[in-house]
């Protein structure tokens, strides 16, 4: 190792990834998570990364005690989770309300710095033909180009041999143009992103070339035009992206100050969206109940027309007249035993609302209608149910007895957390989850 990656590598265990991490903490009192920003910052060049509620433990010291390499899967996992389309369409798009998310290229980025990391800069190769000792052996211009010598074995036998061979080998071009648009962009997207990955400036080549969108942008169609390897393809669409991003930034290509962000201001919507992908088997739609106005003489009206009711998620486990239908409400609050933000009066009688709807509109059975919140947490240790599933209550209300001898299972909402980490990396349908989860609901009864 030389001693230029010698110092490199004592830099990086210098710096860590936690120092450019943002944690919601806690213990400020601030029931207004939903103003905390997820994702990517950047700001003044600095990188910030920014997890949601329930990710890290409540306080600061624990926080110091998370896994370096944990917390950067993680997060790649969450900016994954922030680029999955399919996941972020439609509504939930729009509530998240995205700031910046189509215009700063983080997939691009990320592309370019997995693709350093696995296999360097890229170099243009030549080939060449020289008298060597090493390399596949051209014979064709060997016989065109070398003397042979004639010996003599010793049964008085006479052979042909070549004692220069012409070989052919491959040569890296350093000073290849592409390769210096490469170093660029390897550079600024370290800048970006590279505490993600264990790199920092110091850790790459500093670019030679001052940013030329035209020459950048010019070189890089060109290459995609003769390139039939798809994971150069890969590579220089990503390159391109970035330079287009620079230049719509700043066309001088220097360090732009304002406030760059990839991610969402509001997590809720996303946090019910997740919930929804694994616990989902119903159309929420089909579950929606509307209030009506009378109007005498001018007939009735709906009175939801703005503000339906609608819930999160409606999950049925098992067949015919054995099912069981349970109505989820994704909460994203910071979970608090003591009761200071947890789902209060109107989100309670909500979900009474619909098991009541499903009952007597629906037709299903009251008996087999079950009720829960699902709340964003820390697991502190393993869970023996998927995604830490940790039941700690139930809500109900007073006019509905949930002691009684006729009592409907639903009367009582269970409170159930989920560990956040398990969410963000597998947020995929899930059957074996489901039937956890209507135990656990189900435990409450």
């Amino acid at each position: 190792m030389s001693v230029a990656d010698l110092q490199r590598a004592e830099l990086q265990e210098q710096k860590s990834f936690k120092d450019f991490c943002v944690f919601f903490d806690d213990s400020k009192k601030d029931a207004d998570v939903d103003a905390s920003f997820v994702g990517v910052r950047i700001e003044n060049g600095e990188p910030q990364f920014r997890f949601p509620v329930g990710y890290s433990p409540a306080s600061s010291a624990d926080c110091e005690k998370l896994d370096e390499r944990e917390l950067r899967r993680d997060f790649l996992c969450l900016l994954r989770l922030l680029s999955d389309n399919d996941l972020m369409q439609g509504s939930v798009a729009k509530d998240a309300e995205f700031v910046n998310s189509m215009d700063f290229p983080v997939q691009a980025y990320m592309k370019v710095l997995d693709s350093f990391l696995e296999r360097g800069y890229f170099f243009e190769t030549e080939i060449q033909y020289k008298n060597a000792s090493s390399g596949k052996v051209n014979w064709n211009r060997t016989i065109k180009m070398m003397q042979p010598r004639l010996v003599q074995n010793e049964n008085g036998e006479h052979s042909v041999i070549y004692l220069d061979l012409i070989r052919r080998r491959l040569s890296h071009n350093e000073d290849s143009l592409i390769t210096h648009v490469h170093k660029y962009c390897v550079y600024d997207a370290v800048k970006k992103l590279g505490p993600l990955y264990g790199l920092f400036v110091e850790c790459v080549d500093q670019p030679e070339l001052q940013f030329n969108y035209s020459l950048f942008a010019g070189v890089l169609q060109e290459k995609l035009s003769r390139t039939f390897d798809d994971r150069h393809i890969d590579l220089f669409e990503s390159l391109l992206q970035i330079v287009e991003y620079i230049d719509r930034k700043n066309p001088m290509g220097e360090d732009s100050t304002e406030d760059t962000r990839f991610g969402v201001n509001k997590f809720a919507p996303v946090w019910e969206r997740l919930i929804e992908n694994i616990f989902g088997t119903e159309n929420q739609k089909d579950y929606y109940p509307h209030c009506h106005w009378n109007l005498g003489g001018s007939g009735s009206r709906d009175a939801d027309v703005h503000n339906t009711m609608r819930p999160d998620t409606v999950m049925k486990v098992g067949e015919g007249a054995n099912s069981e239908t349970f109505i989820l409400d994704a909460k994203y609050y910071k979970h608090c035993i003591s009761g200071a933000n947890l789902p209060a009066s109107d989100s309670i009688t909500k979900q009474l609302a619909y098991a009541e709807y499903a009952e007597n509109v629906k037709g299903l059975d009251g008996s087999h209608i079950y009720n829960a919140f699902i709340l964003p947490y820390c697991a502190s240790e393993k869970s023996e149910y998927l995604y830490g599933m940790k039941r700690f209550g139930f809500a109900y209300g007073d006019w509905n007895n949930p002691d009684a001898a006729n009592a409907k299972p639903y009367y009582r909402i269970a409170g159930i957390m989920l560990d956040v980490k398990s969410v963000m990396r597998s947020y995929g349908k899930n059957a074996s989850a489901q039937k956890e989860m209507a135990e656990l609901v189900k435990g409450c009864v």
